[in-house]
Protein backbone atom coordinates (compact mmCIF):
# COMPACT_ATOMS: atom_id res chain seq x y z
CA UNK A 1 0.00 0.00 0.00
CA UNK A 2 1.93 2.98 -1.36
CA UNK A 3 0.53 5.98 0.47
CA UNK A 4 2.22 9.08 -0.88
CA UNK A 5 3.45 11.89 1.31
CA UNK A 6 4.15 14.15 -1.68
CA UNK A 7 3.07 14.12 -5.28
CA UNK A 8 5.87 13.29 -7.68
CA UNK A 9 4.36 15.35 -10.47
CA UNK A 10 4.05 18.67 -8.67
CA UNK A 11 6.92 20.74 -7.39
CA UNK A 12 4.71 23.03 -5.31
CA UNK A 13 2.40 20.34 -3.93
CA UNK A 14 1.90 20.61 -0.14
CA UNK A 15 3.15 17.92 2.16
CA UNK A 16 1.17 16.20 4.85
CA UNK A 17 1.54 17.91 8.20
CA UNK A 18 2.71 14.76 9.96
CA UNK A 19 3.03 16.47 13.34
CA UNK A 20 -0.57 17.68 13.30
CA UNK A 21 -1.82 14.41 11.83
CA UNK A 22 0.12 12.27 14.30
CA UNK A 23 -1.24 14.29 17.23
CA UNK A 24 -4.77 13.79 15.93
CA UNK A 25 -4.25 10.04 15.44
CA UNK A 26 -2.70 9.65 18.89
CA UNK A 27 -5.63 11.52 20.42
CA UNK A 28 -8.13 9.25 18.66
CA UNK A 29 -6.26 6.08 19.62
CA UNK A 30 -5.95 7.15 23.26
CA UNK A 31 -9.61 8.19 23.28
CA UNK A 32 -10.66 4.76 22.03
CA UNK A 33 -8.50 2.91 24.56
CA UNK A 34 -9.40 5.11 27.53
CA UNK A 35 -13.09 5.13 26.64
CA UNK A 36 -13.14 1.34 26.38
CA UNK A 37 -11.09 0.81 29.54
CA UNK A 38 -13.04 3.33 31.64
CA UNK A 39 -16.39 1.99 30.55
CA UNK A 40 -15.34 -1.56 31.36
CA UNK A 41 -13.89 -0.56 34.72
CA UNK A 42 -17.13 1.18 35.64
CA UNK A 43 -19.13 -1.90 34.69
CA UNK A 44 -16.77 -4.40 36.37
CA UNK A 45 -16.49 -2.41 39.60
CA UNK A 46 -20.23 -1.89 39.92
CA UNK A 47 -20.91 -5.16 41.88
CA UNK A 48 -18.34 -4.15 44.50
CA UNK A 49 -19.69 -0.60 44.78
CA UNK A 50 -23.34 -1.60 44.95
CA UNK A 51 -23.11 -4.34 47.57
CA UNK A 52 -19.63 -5.29 48.79
CA UNK A 53 -20.99 -7.92 51.18
CA UNK A 54 -22.82 -9.84 48.44
CA UNK A 55 -20.28 -11.77 46.43
CA UNK A 56 -21.65 -11.17 42.95
CA UNK A 57 -19.68 -11.31 39.72
CA UNK A 58 -19.87 -8.84 36.81
CA UNK A 59 -20.95 -11.67 34.48
CA UNK A 60 -23.37 -14.28 35.75
CA UNK A 61 -21.90 -17.58 34.62
CA UNK A 62 -21.84 -21.16 35.85
CA UNK A 63 -18.69 -22.56 37.43
CA UNK A 64 -18.04 -26.15 38.54
CA UNK A 65 -16.98 -24.81 41.95
CA UNK A 66 -18.67 -22.69 44.58
CA UNK A 67 -17.58 -19.15 43.70
CA UNK A 68 -18.90 -17.77 46.98
CA UNK A 69 -16.05 -19.39 48.88
CA UNK A 70 -12.51 -18.12 49.29
CA UNK A 71 -10.43 -18.01 47.05
CA UNK A 72 -12.77 -19.12 44.24
CA UNK A 73 -14.62 -15.80 44.21
CA UNK A 74 -11.41 -13.75 44.02
CA UNK A 75 -9.99 -15.89 41.20
CA UNK A 76 -13.23 -15.80 39.18
CA UNK A 77 -13.56 -12.05 39.67
CA UNK A 78 -9.95 -11.42 38.55
CA UNK A 79 -10.38 -13.61 35.47
CA UNK A 80 -13.58 -11.81 34.46
CA UNK A 81 -11.98 -8.45 35.18
CA UNK A 82 -8.92 -8.98 32.95
CA UNK A 83 -10.98 -10.75 30.30
CA UNK A 84 -13.33 -7.81 29.91
CA UNK A 85 -10.46 -5.32 29.99
CA UNK A 86 -8.62 -7.13 27.19
CA UNK A 87 -11.77 -7.39 25.08
CA UNK A 88 -12.48 -3.67 25.53
CA UNK A 89 -8.92 -2.66 24.67
CA UNK A 90 -8.98 -4.94 21.62
CA UNK A 91 -12.15 -3.31 20.34
CA UNK A 92 -10.68 0.12 21.08
CA UNK A 93 -7.46 -0.57 19.19
CA UNK A 94 -9.30 -1.96 16.15
CA UNK A 95 -11.68 1.00 16.11
CA UNK A 96 -8.85 3.49 16.50
CA UNK A 97 -6.93 1.82 13.66
CA UNK A 98 -9.95 2.07 11.37
CA UNK A 99 -10.47 5.77 12.08
CA UNK A 100 -6.73 6.48 11.73
CA UNK A 101 -6.56 4.90 8.28
CA UNK A 102 -9.64 6.86 7.19
CA UNK A 103 -7.91 10.09 8.25
CA UNK A 104 -4.79 9.07 6.31
CA UNK A 105 -6.94 8.63 3.21
CA UNK A 106 -8.36 12.12 3.77
CA UNK A 107 -4.78 13.41 3.81
CA UNK A 108 -4.10 11.63 0.52
CA UNK A 109 -7.13 13.34 -0.97
CA UNK A 110 -5.70 16.69 0.12
CA UNK A 111 -2.54 15.90 -1.87
CA UNK A 112 -4.59 14.81 -4.88
CA UNK A 113 -6.69 17.98 -4.65
CA UNK A 114 -3.56 20.16 -4.71
CA UNK A 115 -2.14 18.19 -7.65
CA UNK A 116 -5.29 18.58 -9.74
CA UNK A 117 -5.69 22.24 -8.82
CA UNK A 118 -2.12 22.98 -9.96
CA UNK A 119 -2.39 20.90 -13.13
CA UNK A 120 -1.38 23.88 -15.29
CA UNK A 121 1.88 24.34 -13.37
CA UNK A 122 3.88 21.55 -14.94
CA UNK A 123 7.32 20.57 -13.67
CA UNK A 124 10.38 21.19 -15.82
CA UNK A 125 10.68 17.73 -17.31
CA UNK A 126 13.84 17.02 -19.26
CA UNK A 127 12.86 15.81 -22.71
CA UNK A 128 16.04 13.79 -23.08
CA UNK A 129 15.14 11.74 -20.00
CA UNK A 130 11.60 10.89 -21.16
CA UNK A 131 11.39 8.55 -24.13
CA UNK A 132 7.76 9.44 -24.88
CA UNK A 133 8.43 13.18 -24.91
CA UNK A 134 11.59 12.60 -26.93
CA UNK A 135 9.80 10.63 -29.65
CA UNK A 136 7.05 13.25 -30.04
CA UNK A 137 8.97 16.51 -29.65
CA UNK A 138 12.18 15.56 -31.44
CA UNK A 139 10.64 15.74 -34.96
CA UNK A 140 9.29 19.21 -34.20
CA UNK A 141 12.70 20.26 -32.93
CA UNK A 142 14.40 19.02 -36.10
CA UNK A 143 11.80 20.77 -38.25
CA UNK A 144 12.35 24.03 -36.39
CA UNK A 145 16.13 23.82 -36.83
CA UNK A 146 15.77 23.00 -40.53
CA UNK A 147 13.51 25.99 -41.11
CA UNK A 148 15.88 28.27 -39.24
CA UNK A 149 18.67 27.13 -41.55
CA UNK A 150 16.59 27.75 -44.67
CA UNK A 151 15.57 31.17 -43.37
CA UNK A 152 19.24 32.15 -43.13
CA UNK A 153 19.80 31.16 -46.77
CA UNK A 154 16.85 33.00 -48.35
CA UNK A 155 19.15 34.57 -50.97
CA UNK A 156 19.98 31.15 -52.34
CA UNK A 157 16.35 30.15 -52.84
CA UNK A 158 14.90 29.71 -56.34
CA UNK A 159 13.58 32.89 -57.94
CA UNK A 160 10.11 33.14 -59.47
CA UNK A 161 9.06 29.89 -57.86
CA UNK A 162 5.53 31.19 -57.22
CA UNK A 163 3.35 33.51 -59.30
CA UNK A 164 1.67 35.80 -56.78
CA UNK A 165 2.28 33.79 -53.59
CA UNK A 166 4.86 33.91 -50.86
CA UNK A 167 5.98 30.85 -48.97
CA UNK A 168 5.61 31.18 -45.20
CA UNK A 169 6.12 28.53 -42.58
CA UNK A 170 3.85 27.97 -39.63
CA UNK A 171 5.10 28.85 -36.18
CA UNK A 172 7.17 25.77 -35.40
CA UNK A 173 8.60 27.31 -32.24
CA UNK A 174 5.16 27.76 -30.68
CA UNK A 175 4.15 24.33 -31.95
CA UNK A 176 7.12 22.89 -30.10
CA UNK A 177 6.21 24.67 -26.85
CA UNK A 178 2.50 23.84 -27.13
CA UNK A 179 3.13 20.16 -27.90
CA UNK A 180 5.58 19.82 -25.01
CA UNK A 181 3.11 21.49 -22.61
CA UNK A 182 0.24 19.27 -23.73
CA UNK A 183 2.29 16.10 -23.32
CA UNK A 184 3.47 17.14 -19.87
CA UNK A 185 -0.12 17.97 -18.90
CA UNK A 186 -1.37 14.55 -19.96
CA UNK A 187 1.48 12.88 -18.10
CA UNK A 188 0.70 14.87 -14.96
CA UNK A 189 -3.00 14.04 -15.23
CA UNK A 190 -2.12 10.37 -15.71
CA UNK A 191 -0.10 10.42 -12.47
CA UNK A 192 -3.08 11.95 -10.66
CA UNK A 193 -5.35 9.21 -12.02
CA UNK A 194 -2.94 6.56 -10.73
CA UNK A 195 -2.92 8.26 -7.33
CA UNK A 196 -6.72 8.31 -7.26
CA UNK A 197 -6.89 4.63 -8.21
CA UNK A 198 -4.50 3.82 -5.38
CA UNK A 199 -6.76 5.61 -2.89
CA UNK A 200 -9.85 3.80 -4.20
CA UNK A 201 -8.09 0.44 -3.95
CA UNK A 202 -6.97 1.19 -0.39
CA UNK A 203 -10.48 2.23 0.66
CA UNK A 204 -11.94 -0.95 -0.82
CA UNK A 205 -9.33 -3.05 0.97
CA UNK A 206 -10.08 -1.34 4.31
CA UNK A 207 -13.80 -1.94 3.84
CA UNK A 208 -13.21 -5.65 3.18
CA UNK A 209 -10.89 -6.05 6.18
CA UNK A 210 -13.04 -4.23 8.72
CA UNK A 211 -16.52 -5.31 7.64
CA UNK A 212 -16.61 -8.09 10.27
CA UNK A 213 -15.81 -5.52 12.96
CA UNK A 214 -18.01 -2.59 11.92
CA UNK A 215 -21.22 -4.50 11.14
CA UNK A 216 -21.44 -6.33 14.52
CA UNK A 217 -20.52 -3.14 16.37
CA UNK A 218 -23.31 -1.16 14.70
CA UNK A 219 -25.84 -3.92 15.36
CA UNK A 220 -24.71 -4.41 18.95
CA UNK A 221 -24.69 -0.67 19.69
CA UNK A 222 -28.22 -0.24 18.33
CA UNK A 223 -29.56 -3.09 20.44
CA UNK A 224 -27.57 -1.88 23.44
CA UNK A 225 -28.99 1.64 23.27
CA UNK A 226 -32.52 0.24 23.01
CA UNK A 227 -31.98 -2.07 25.97
CA UNK A 228 -30.31 0.50 28.20
CA UNK A 229 -32.98 3.11 27.50
CA UNK A 230 -35.68 0.58 28.33
CA UNK A 231 -33.91 -0.54 31.52
CA UNK A 232 -33.62 3.06 32.68
CA UNK A 233 -37.31 3.68 32.07
CA UNK A 234 -38.45 0.52 33.87
CA UNK A 235 -36.30 0.82 36.98
CA UNK A 236 -38.42 0.54 40.12
CA UNK A 237 -35.67 1.16 42.65
CA UNK A 238 -33.57 4.12 41.64
CA UNK A 239 -29.90 3.74 42.51
CA UNK A 240 -27.51 6.60 41.79
CA UNK A 241 -24.63 4.24 41.07
CA UNK A 242 -26.63 2.06 38.70
CA UNK A 243 -28.17 5.00 36.85
CA UNK A 244 -24.75 6.66 36.48
CA UNK A 245 -23.24 3.40 35.23
CA UNK A 246 -25.96 2.92 32.62
CA UNK A 247 -25.83 6.54 31.44
CA UNK A 248 -22.05 6.46 31.08
CA UNK A 249 -22.27 3.17 29.21
CA UNK A 250 -24.85 4.66 26.84
CA UNK A 251 -22.72 7.75 26.26
CA UNK A 252 -19.61 5.69 25.54
CA UNK A 253 -21.46 3.44 23.10
CA UNK A 254 -22.92 6.43 21.28
CA UNK A 255 -19.51 8.16 21.14
CA UNK A 256 -17.93 5.06 19.60
CA UNK A 257 -20.64 5.01 16.96
CA UNK A 258 -20.14 8.73 16.37
CA UNK A 259 -16.40 8.30 15.71
CA UNK A 260 -17.04 5.65 13.07
CA UNK A 261 -19.77 7.60 11.30
CA UNK A 262 -18.00 10.97 11.46
CA UNK A 263 -14.80 9.54 9.95
CA UNK A 264 -16.87 8.01 7.14
CA UNK A 265 -18.55 11.39 6.58
CA UNK A 266 -15.14 13.10 6.36
CA UNK A 267 -13.94 10.62 3.75
CA UNK A 268 -17.13 11.07 1.75
CA UNK A 269 -16.69 14.86 1.76
CA UNK A 270 -13.01 14.86 0.77
CA UNK A 271 -13.33 12.17 -1.90
CA UNK A 272 -15.56 14.22 -4.21
CA UNK A 273 -13.48 17.42 -4.30
CA UNK A 274 -11.41 16.35 -7.31
CA UNK A 275 -13.89 17.76 -9.81
CA UNK A 276 -13.80 21.09 -8.00
CA UNK A 277 -9.99 21.11 -8.17
CA UNK A 278 -9.99 20.59 -11.95
CA UNK A 279 -12.32 23.56 -12.44
CA UNK A 280 -9.84 25.78 -10.60
CA UNK A 281 -7.12 25.14 -13.20
CA UNK A 282 -6.52 27.20 -16.34
CA UNK A 283 -8.32 24.55 -18.34
CA UNK A 284 -9.18 26.98 -21.16
CA UNK A 285 -5.48 27.11 -22.12
CA UNK A 286 -5.20 23.34 -22.60
CA UNK A 287 -5.54 21.55 -25.92
CA UNK A 288 -8.71 19.67 -26.87
CA UNK A 289 -7.29 16.22 -26.06
CA UNK A 290 -6.28 17.21 -22.55
CA UNK A 291 -9.66 18.89 -21.94
CA UNK A 292 -11.47 15.71 -22.98
CA UNK A 293 -9.32 13.72 -20.57
CA UNK A 294 -10.09 16.24 -17.83
CA UNK A 295 -13.84 15.87 -18.40
CA UNK A 296 -13.56 12.10 -18.02
CA UNK A 297 -11.44 12.41 -14.87
CA UNK A 298 -13.85 15.01 -13.49
CA UNK A 299 -16.80 12.64 -13.81
CA UNK A 300 -14.91 9.86 -12.05
CA UNK A 301 -13.56 12.14 -9.30
CA UNK A 302 -17.05 13.50 -8.57
CA UNK A 303 -18.15 10.10 -7.24
CA UNK A 304 -17.59 10.04 -3.46
CA UNK A 305 -16.25 7.10 -1.49
CA UNK A 306 -18.96 5.88 0.86
CA UNK A 307 -17.78 3.26 3.34
CA UNK A 308 -20.23 0.50 4.17
CA UNK A 309 -20.59 -1.94 7.04
CA UNK A 310 -20.41 -5.28 5.27
CA UNK A 311 -22.39 -3.86 2.35
CA UNK A 312 -25.50 -3.59 4.55
CA UNK A 313 -25.62 0.16 5.17
CA UNK A 314 -23.51 3.29 4.74
CA UNK A 315 -21.19 4.61 7.44
CA UNK A 316 -22.03 8.31 7.65
CA UNK A 317 -23.80 10.78 9.90
CA UNK A 318 -27.18 9.86 8.45
CA UNK A 319 -26.65 6.34 9.74
CA UNK A 320 -25.75 7.70 13.19
CA UNK A 321 -28.97 9.69 13.32
CA UNK A 322 -30.86 6.65 12.07
CA UNK A 323 -29.41 4.43 14.81
CA UNK A 324 -30.23 6.94 17.55
CA UNK A 325 -33.77 7.47 16.29
CA UNK A 326 -34.30 3.71 15.89
CA UNK A 327 -33.08 3.08 19.42
CA UNK A 328 -35.51 5.56 20.93
CA UNK A 329 -38.33 4.34 18.68
CA UNK A 330 -37.86 0.83 20.03
CA UNK A 331 -37.63 2.28 23.53
CA UNK A 332 -40.95 4.10 23.05
CA UNK A 333 -42.56 0.96 21.68
CA UNK A 334 -41.42 -1.17 24.62
CA UNK A 335 -42.56 1.46 27.09
CA UNK A 336 -46.02 1.63 25.51
CA UNK A 337 -46.31 -2.15 25.58
CA UNK A 338 -45.42 -2.15 29.26
CA UNK A 339 -48.04 0.50 30.04
CA UNK A 340 -50.73 -1.45 28.18
CA UNK A 341 -49.83 -4.71 29.92
CA UNK A 342 -49.95 -3.06 33.34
Amino acid sequence: MDLRTTNDTQSNCPKLNWKKLSELLIFIEENFRQRSAKGTLMWVAYPLIQNPCCKSLPIKTWYPVNVAEFPNYQIAYILQFFGQIYVAIGYGICGGLYVSIILLLCGQYDILYASLKNLDEFPDTEISNDSYLKDVVKPLTSLHEHREHRHLNEDEQECNQYFVSTEKYDDSENMLKFSSKAIKGRKTLSDCVEHHNMILHTAKMIENYFKWLILPRFTFTTLLLCTLAYVLSTMEEFSVGKIASLLIYMALSASELLLFTYSGELLKHHSCRGSEALMRTKWETFDATLRRDMVLVQRIAAKPIIMTAGGMFYINMNQFRSVISSAFSVFTLLQNLKEKSS
